[in-house]
């Protein structure tokens, strides 16, 4: 049919063979992608620009916009190299915006969040003369098998879908922002163009053979930016395709193949080209992941890509 066809010119990331084997007792998993940003709270001290207490270093009252004055000579000297410090001191010295709010509102003016500049992508292309999609790199760190439904096909996976892209509005130099290189905006209603609650452009990436939408399936959470322009959107939650099984012949000891189709829903590769993250899969991902005492077991992946 004309829908077919137009589907299969789309590119997409394709992961084949989810070999889920009957278990009894058994269970594995490993450590991965364990991360997190914690920063110490920095605080004036004798050697800031604001001195102690409110007071320069003789020791005289100082008024308050003379201490933000200050600040932002201090930072524009690099003499306060760290952008928390900065942001602590701007907001105890009654500032009404932190350097990094500052970013935030810089990188957000003028831009439209329902629109990506695709023109980008085609003049940064490898191949002069032809036009090619942003690269969107995406991978699926498999947690563990949640349900099997042999009767309808259906399958739920738990799971964190990570996407890495790069958008050109959004870089800046940190320099001009006391050393801030990263900064994070709210990606929210399952992403893309229509999302009203997000604060940037994200894919449109959709599961094909799905039984209940990613959108709904996934967990809204914030986007790490970084000075360069590259969005980092990882997101918890479930995976839930429909199935044509392979393997049911070896009842009830099976070991069930099924495939997983991901891709844009409204562009083709020449606007958007999902790619691997790094090998496209992980298999556990922290020292919860795994089955335990469940029916099923995720035996093996395979990733590929179809463009």
């Amino acid at each position: 049919s004309t829908s077919r066809l137009t589907m299969t010119k789309k590119a997409l990331l394709v992961i084949v063979c989810i070999v889920m084997q009957v278990t009894a007792n058994s269970h594995s998993y490993s450590n991965a992608y364990a991360h997190s940003h914690f920063l110490p709270p920095i605080y004036p001290n004798e050697d800031s620009p604001l001195g102690v207490a409110g007071k320069n270093k003789k020791g005289l009252e100082v008024t308050q916009q003379e201490k933000i004055s200050s600040l932002y000579d201090a930072v524009a000297r690099n003499s306060i190299s760290n952008y928390d410090a900065a942001s602590t001191q701007l907001a105890m010295a009654g500032s009404a915006e932190s350097l990094s709010a500052r970013l935030r509102r810089d990188l957000l003016e003028n831009y439209d969040r329902g629109s990506y500049p695709w023109e980008y992508a085609w003049n940064s292309s490898s191949t002069p003369g032809k036009r090619g999609g942003i690269p969107l790199e995406l991978g699926i760190v498999f947690h563990r098998v949640f349900e099997v439904d042999i009767t309808t096909s259906a399958v739920d996976l738990v799971v964190w879908v990570r996407q890495r892209w790069t958008d050109p509005r959004l870089k800046w130099d940190p320099e001009e922002y006391g050393g801030i290189d990263k900064t994070w905006f709210w990606i929210g209603d399952g992403g893309g163009s229509a999302g009203e609650t997000s604060e940037i452009w994200s894919p449109d990436i959709k599961l094909w053979n799905q039984w209940a939408s990613l959108d709904t399936s996934l967990v809204d959470t914030h986007a790490q930016v970084t000075s360069d322009g590259v969005v980092y959107w990882s997101r918890p939650g479930h995976l839930q395709p429909i199935c044509k099984f392979r393997g049911l012949n070896h009842f009830p000891f099976d070991e069930l193949l099924c495939t997983l189709e991901l891709g844009s829903w409204a562009y083709s590769g020449l606007y958007l080209r999902p790619e691997k993250f790094d090998e496209g899969f992980v298999i556990g991902g922290s020292d919860t992941a795994g089955e335990a005492y469940a029916e099923y077991q995720l035996l093996d992946v395979t990733c590929e890509e179809h463009l």
